[in-house]
């Protein structure tokens, strides 16, 4: 929406391709708590042929409501997810007790992260092998290694003693600024 004499103006994708110089190729969708959730089951499924990436910050492991088989697979798109250890309104949700793990081992041995993790890959066609980076106050797996020779990945960053925050680089232990975070990732991440 833009803003015209104090009033919004909605455009649609169109409106706004004509008006302004759009990058196809660089058109990008983030979320935070349920506006993650919303990037995670829907846009991300439905809508990778619109946006380059994806990313998400205080949204429980992906997919929420576990079972649910309905889940996409075979996405060639790439996926950066934000998550704090003392997230009570995740907690909340899922029905699991403070604190989410922290160290690696932890957290792949967590059956809730495994099957994220699991889950992630399967729909981004990625191997379920990754790097990891564990330096208190956080620990970030990247899964890089596309079955579809794709370029693409998955990152999933836990931080230390943050709560269901937009990580701003003020407001969690990491200095983590999400929004250089995501940046970053978008800028690795152009549609083909």
């Amino acid at each position: 929406a833009l803003i015209r004499d104090d009033q919004p103006v909605i455009l649609s994708f169109e409106q706004v391709e004509i008006t302004f110089n759009v990058d196809e190729r660089r058109i990008f969708a983030s979320g935070f708590s349920n506006g993650s959730d919303f990037v995670l089951t829907r846009m991300a499924p439905e809508m990778n042929d619109v946006f380059a990436a994806f990313s998400t910050a205080g949204v429980g492991p992906y997919p929420q409501g576990g079972g649910d088989e309905s889940a996409a697979v075979g996405i060639n798109t790439s996926i950066y997810s934000i998550f704090g250890t003392q997230d009570a309104k995740v907690a909340e949700g899922t029905g699991y007790t403070l604190p989410f793990p922290f160290t690696g081992e932890e957290i792949l041995n967590d059956p809730l992260f495994a099957d994220t993790f699991q889950r992630a890959t399967a729909m981004l066609n990625l191997e379920n092998a990754y790097t990891l980076e564990s330096e208190a106050p956080f620990t970030r797996f990247t899964f890089a290694e596309s079955t579809a020779d794709a370029g693409n990945e998955y990152i999933f960053m836990m931080i230390l003693d943050m709560g269901h925050v937009y990580p701003n680089g003020e407001n969690n232990r990491a200095d983590a600024d999400a929004a250089d975070l995501f940046w970053e990732f978008f800028m690795r991440h152009p549609r083909p």
